[in-house]
């Protein structure tokens, strides 16, 4: 019998997810707009120059038949839309799934507070993969990476299974004991990559062709190590620097949103290491400037402004 597999999110990841776990799961891709589930529904999930599965879409307001049956239900979301498309999910299956995929680590209250309930069991998911989304329908995978799954509450079978699912279906994906070590790190260099290329407005890779824009990089690196007490390692320095090699021609996700006038995830990313630092008290003085820059850009949104 095939696993029942329920995407909530159309963005670029929950398109990825959908289009890959179709070839081989009962998949059901929970979407906003109407338009978005008819082109679906008509043309299947393109992940563009590889394959088209078909897949079953429905709209929000008909998420429950999505939910309640589903043996997996994977959250993928945008942060800032996290708690609200939480708190209005119909009641999840005992014995089920929960993949939370969400950026920063603003939700992980919730996460840990999903521990004390014993009806379902919770993952925190880290996504490597790249993804763009072209329209409705179509997604570009743009790197590939490995998916880091950790059990936040106990240990479960479901997790050597959804690790099958996702290996069947070609998209690679690897079990991580420690969640919260995994997420820092990825949260450490998306603190640094995500504003810096929203404000200056650049790719991945000028960060470190140009030695002004590296300079600012590492003092963010700096600064966030301290707060997430990550060693100053040069191993992870030299990581952050290779991932911007190796995605040199990628706009980051949130250069995408300032440029289309989108809100960004930045209260989860750079939003939650000041918070800590002020917590701890220490000094954040490159992430104050980065988090006050952004939040000006989003609030000139009805303004014009592009690459290059």
């Amino acid at each position: 019998m095939k696993a029942k597999v329920a995407i909530v999110g159309g963005g670029s990841v929950g398109l990825l997810l959908a289009g890959y776990t179709a070839r081989i799961a009962e998949t059901v891709l929970v979407c906003r707009r109407h338009s978005q589930k008819e082109m679906i529904e008509r043309h299947g999930i393109h992940v563009q120059g590889q394959f088209t599965a078909e897949a079953e879409a429905v709209t929000w307001g008909e998420k429950k038949k999505a939910v309640e049956h589903a043996d997996l239900i994977i959250i993928a979301v945008k942060s800032y839309d996290l708690e609200k498309i939480w708190k209005s999910l119909p009641e999840i299956k005992p014995g089920a799934g929960v993949l939370f995929l969400q950026n920063g680590m603003a939700h992980t209250p919730l996460l840990e507070q999903s521990q004390k309930q014993n009806v379902y069991h919770t993952f925190a998911g880290i996504v490597e993969h790249g993804a763009l989304k072209v329209n409705d329908n179509t997604v570009k995978h743009t790197g590939q990476g490995i998916l880091h799954i950790g059990a936040v509450t106990k240990e479960s079978p479901l997790l050597q299974q959804m690790l099958h699912i996702f290996d069947e279906a070609g998209l690679a994906a690897k079990k991580i004991a420690h969640w919260k070590e995994k997420m820092e790190e990825k949260l450490l260099f998306n603190s640094v990559i995500n504003p810096l290329t929203a404000l200056f407005q650049v790719k991945n890779g000028e960060l470190i062709d140009n030695p002004y824009f590296k300079k600012v990089m590492n003092q963010l690196f700096m600064e966030a190590s301290s707060v997430l007490s990550l060693p100053h390692s040069p191993n992870l320095w030299h990581d952050l620097c290779s991932l911007c090699e190796n995605t040199a021609e990628n706009q980051s996700s949130m250069l995408r949103d300032v440029l289309h006038h989108r809100p960004t995830e930045l209260d989860a990313i750079t939003g939650y290491l000041v918070k800590k630092g002020e917590s701890q008290r220490i000094p954040m003085p490159c992430h104050n400037f980065v988090y006050q820059s952004i939040k000006g850009l989003e609030k000139r949104r009805g303004g014009k402004w592009g690459m290059y």
